[in-house]
């Protein structure tokens, strides 16, 4: 009788489990589930629900409908995926209204898939759900579905960055999943958004307008399906670029008193890089005064003081009070290696006093500031407030291990000092759409930043360089979810999407991140400055003939011949992302040749004014072919070589 008993009670969980580990989206190509919505979904919920069912018949061949919750039929036997919260939800147990913002939840119940998350407020619900700062948690828990149950995968925006395994059958098991973002913001600043094209559209004009709008699309797409996006809005960013313009006459007391006597900028045209005199406690109540206003009409929105001091690193303040707040004996070198005083003990306490003040009124604010220019290394003196949240402009690519241990530990001294931290380096405006790869050194400082205390990222710039800077850009859109990821198995994950080419591909990308440490030596680093005393970026340009030469192009080659031969064995996918790689190998190549023929700086030099032009042409022609390709940004590349 316990025998029998014991049997029947295997057999009854038996088929309960298989019930649950077996939902059945399609079967043999014909639809098996229902996607059903909420009554009245916001934007974002309607997205998620078209994208399950876009690429679940891209996969299968198979349509699954759509419905919204109370026009589903009570007897309906079909599996029930529901995308975004609703009453039905509640009724299986699942409470959407307790996750984090931006969280979700992917959980089986019954006969029942829930894809649903936090989605933020009443104007993030009427907003485009493709904007980066509009919370779509639902929309994330359908490309976590998609990625990890599914196997779609997204290398970079555009059709062939797509990865869309075919099946027939769809099930899925039983599962039960809740997530949120470890950082509250996730940013790779786009380059190419609507408000960058409309201000450079004529120096790109050769760029059709529809093409720069896709690509912003296309990026804005591939953006949020990485997961990136923000959960609470912080402001930063030099703050008073405006300032002596609005206020240099009545107010001359908030600005820097330069060593002439007078306040205001360093140098006549330099307004917008004026210094403050961050001592005044005239300029702290005007900070405080006009967050209060804006807080009172945007509470949501309006949830930071802005600290941040202007650019540069010239015309700081030379008062008597100001210069109290120094560390006299602290120096550091620029880059022009001139000792300057570190002015951090100065800003941080310049900090404190807004922070100080701010808790008050708004206990849940925050003060922003930077760890950058003069006042890049912690403090020794002052001791941060809870409320203050500091951007650490830090970590560029390729360094010296030294350097990079060295950056650690200023991230580590201003962690110490009690500030809270986010990321907010420059590290990927370099490359020039070059075969530039710094992609493990770039993901295990994050791993770094991550274990430390980062809360939040903002990185200057996601440049878009797909065909020769790709992999990086996956694996740290991928971190930023999930900081522990296994950085070798992302890069196994990425590679294997070239089928039979994988091997030569990640040969190739290893190759050049290798060769890509030649940034590194300081001999490099010196002539982009002396190219450019005042900009980086237009140095690097014109150092680019001097580094990349002929016989470095003639070095890559060959793994790109090699993958595209494998090639062949696979796909028409596969094919295609090799010849994806082959057109970013040759516009870099065309590239250099140009600026080389153009400044006459290298071998690839040409006095004949027909060979500099013919090359201009070439890659002008090249740019026009490819540009609607997502294989690398021409509009940001050409804009940085004329400007």
């Amino acid at each position: 009788m316990i025998q029998r008993m014991a049997l029947l009670l295997f057999a009854v969980l038996t088929a309960a489990l298989a019930s649950v580990e077996a939902l059945t989206l399609v079967q043999d190509h014909e639809p098996a589930a229902v996607i059903v919505l909420p009554d009245s979904p916001a934007p974002s919920q309607t997205l998620a629900a078209e994208e399950l069912q876009r690429y679940v018949e891209r996969i299968s061949r198979a349509k699954l409908p759509i419905v919204t919750a109370s026009k589903l039929p009570g007897d309906d036997a079909r599996v029930r995926v529901h995308v975004g919260n609703s009453p039905r939800v509640a009724e299986l147990g699942v409470k959407i209204a307790e996750l984090p913002r931006e969280g979700f939840v992917i959980k089986t119940v019954g006969n029942n898939l829930v894809l649903a998350g936090e989605d933020g407020t009443a104007s993030d619900k009427a907003t485009d759900p493709f904007h980066p700062y509009v919370r779509t948690g639902t929309l994330f828990a359908v490309y976590a579905f998609l990625e990890d149950e599914l196997g779609v995968r997204w290398l970079w925006p555009g059709e062939t960055g797509e990865v869309v395994p075919k099946q027939s059958t769809i099930k899925v098991g039983s599962l039960d999943r809740k997530e949120h973002p470890l950082l509250f913001k996730r940013q790779l600043r786009p380059t190419l958004d609507p408000r960058w094209i409309k201000a450079h559209k004529e120096e790109v004009s050769f760029i059709p307008a529809e093409v720069l709008e896709k690509l912003s699309r296309d990026e804005a797409v591939w953006l949020k399906r990485m997961r990136m996006g923000r959960g609470q809005q912080v402001n930063y960013g030099h703050a008073f670029t405006t300032w002596w313009q609005r206020y240099g006459q009545e107010h001359p007391e908030y600005f820097a008193l330069q060593p002439n006597g007078q306040r205001g900028p360093h140098h006549p045209r330099a307004a917008d890089t004026v210094k403050m005199c961050v001592s005044e406690p005239k300029l702290w109540d005007k900070l405080i005064e006009d967050f209060v206003a804006a807080h009172k009409l945007n509470p949501e929105l309006v949830r930071s003081v802005n600290g941040c001091e202007n650019d540069g690193s010239g015309g700081f303040c030379t008062c008597e009070r100001c210069r109290g707040w120094d560390v006299p004996s602290r120096v550091d070198k620029g880059k022009d290696g001139k000792e300057y005083v570190v002015l951090s003990d100065r800003y941080c306490k310049f900090w404190n006093a807004l922070g100080e003040r701010l808790a008050k009124i708004a206990p849940e604010a925050w003060v922003t500031g930077y760890a950058y220019s003069r006042y890049r290394l912690a403090p020794v003196e002052t001791r941060l407030r809870d409320n203050i949240l500091t951007g650490f402009v830090g970590f560029g690519y390729p360094s010296t291990p030294e350097a990079r241990q060295a950056t650690r530990e200023d991230w580590l001294a201003w962690a110490k000092a009690g500030t809270k931290l986010f990321l907010r380096p420059n590290a990927l405006l370099a490359g020039h759409g070059m075969p530039y790869v710094y992609t493990r050194a770039l993901a295990e400082d994050f791993v770094f930043c991550g274990q430390n205390g980062m809360r939040a990222t903002d990185f200057d710039s996601l440049t878009g360089f797909w065909a020769t800077t790709g992999p990086t850009y996956y694996v740290l859109a991928k971190l930023h979810w999930t900081p522990s990821l296994n950085v070798a198995k992302l890069l196994d994950d990425y590679y294997s999407h070239f089928g039979p080419a994988a091997k030569d591909v990640q040969a190739y990308f290893d190759f050049w991140e290798g060769w890509t440490l030649r940034f590194a030596d300081l001999k490099v680093r010196d002539r982009i400055y002396e190219l450019s005393p005042t900009s980086g970026a237009r140095g690097f340009v014109k150092v680019l003939p001097e580094v990349y030469r002929e016989e470095d192009f003639g070095a890559g080659r060959p793994f790109l011949e090699r993958a595209k031969a494998a090639a062949e064995k696979g796909t028409p996918e596969h094919r295609q992302r090799v010849e994806h790689l082959r057109l970013g190998f040759e516009h870099a190549r065309l590239t250099v040749r140009a600026l080389a023929a153009a400044s006459g700086t290298s071998a690839w030099k040409s006095t004949d004014v027909s060979e500099i032009l013919q090359a201009a042409r070439d890659l002008v022609a090249f740019r026009k072919r490819i540009a609607a390709l997502n294989v690398t940004n021409v509009a940001w590349l050409t804009y940085n070589e004329i400007r």
